[in-house]
């Protein structure tokens, strides 16, 4: 999950392509340069075995509450 405030914004979830995925976890891992081929090889594998989605919100509240029925979902 990728989420994103925005000021007045309706909730929103939206698929995110793996590649997508990919690199934004790769650019926001403090340290993947450092680890190199191993952290490469765990984002891929995290990203392939995970949904990816970009969250949109300005309420906190509704949002929690969206990825709370998301999750109970991915559960039954």
């Amino acid at each position: 999950m990728f989420p994103r405030w925005v000021a007045g914004a309706p909730l929103t979830i939206e698929p995110v392509d793996k590649g997508e995925a990919f690199l934004m976890v790769a650019t926001n891992a403090f340290n993947y340069e450092t680890l190199g081929e191993i952290a490469f090889d765990l984002v891929r594998e995290m990203v392939r075995t995970c949904d990816c989605h970009a969250l949109t919100y300005s309420d906190l509240d509704e949002a929690v509450a969206a990825l709370d029925t998301l999750g109970g979902a991915a559960d039954a």
